[in-house]
């Protein structure tokens, strides 16, 4: 990050910030979600959500606080200010991090401790994959107006409460049923609040609403938990590698909804999917009822993704 503060290009920018930031964010999230396998077990669901409502809640804050940093300092400054506020928070944080179980050291002739990939060959791996690279499809927050801030606010809000809300019911619900309730009720928002939605105000309700009912991450932990059945420590590589998959279809959704808009009717507020929204609209709904589709698939094939699991 303090590197990118010197870059005088968009190149150096993307590999700097955006490369290289990025990958040193994910490896802070392994011994995270590595540990939060150990110290939790029968609320390990509601500990999950509560974890990833920071993100939420850094979201809902952000937009704002960086806008304020770039307008008054300008990007360079901005940039390094943050840099020296992460390392006075996330630095004391990451420090206090600490295992509950002995850290298993690999043997003196291998470098790194053996993984085990025994979950790749499960029949819940492909339809599992296919709910989050789905749902992940749908979610492509972002603008740079003031009300595109209001609006990502909200939607990072209700993000927040919707990931505690669905982390507790994974510890009481399969997680097999939390996605499909999640895929068929984004959907159906899609269509019904969003399509209908005429004004800033009713679009803002849609968001929140979506909000809401995109907690799938916080069910992530009940996911990984039984696929990886008699060797817990892979759950931390099976939330990693969801996580990976997310992360390819919030890159490839973006530009599917640029291309899905129709400007041209930006101006028609006449009927449904309004302001050149219509496809963006089916296609949201669309992904998100595959992932439910996907979901129930998962239910079929791995019956224990229909029980919760203490």
């Amino acid at each position: 990050m303090t590197a990118s503060s010197f870059a005088t290009n968009v190149a150096e920018l993307v590999v700097l910030q955006g490369v290289i930031g990025g990958l040193s964010g994910s490896v802070l999230y392994v011994p995270v979600i590595s540990y939060l396998q150990e110290w939790f077990v029968e609320k390990r669901g509601t500990a999950s959500g509560i974890i990833f409502a920071g993100m939420g809640m850094g979201g809902a804050c952000l937009p704002y606080f960086i806008s304020y940093l770039l307008e008054t300092f300008g990007f360079a400054w901005a940039t390094r200010i943050w840099v020296i506020i992460s390392f006075f928070t996330v630095g004391p944080a990451t420090y206090a991090i600490r295992p509950r179980l002995p850290v298993v050291t690999p043997a003196p002739d291998t470098p790194f401790a053996p993984v085990d990939l025994a979950f790749l060959r499960t029949k819940a791996v492909v339809p599992v994959s296919l709910v989050v690279f789905l749902a992940g499809l749908s979610w492509f927050p972002g603008g740079s107006s003031q009300s595109s801030n209001i609006v990502l606010s909200l939607l990072n809000i209700a993000n927040t409460i919707g990931g505690v809300i669905f982390g507790w019911f994974s510890d009481r619900v399969g997680y097999a049923w939390l996605f499909v309730f999640l895929g068929l009720g984004e959907g159906l928002a899609a269509l019904a609040s969003w399509g209908t939605a005429s004004s800033l105000s009713a679009v803002m309700g849609f968001v929140v609403l979506f909000g809401l009912l995109n907690g799938q991450t916080s069910i992530w932990t009940a996911c990984g938990r039984d696929l990886a059945r008699a060797n817990p420590s892979n759950a931390a590589v099976i939330c990693s590698s969801m996580g990976v998959m997310r992360g390819i279809s919030c890159i490839a959704g973006p530009l599917v909804a640029a291309a899905l808009y129709d400007p041209s009717l930006k101006e028609d507020s006449s009927s449904w999917g309004r302001f050149g929204f219509k496809n963006i609209m089916i296609w949201v709904a669309g992904t998100s009822f595959a992932s439910a589709g996907a979901a129930l698939v998962l239910a079929v094939l791995q019956p224990t993704s229909r029980k919760a699991k203490t």
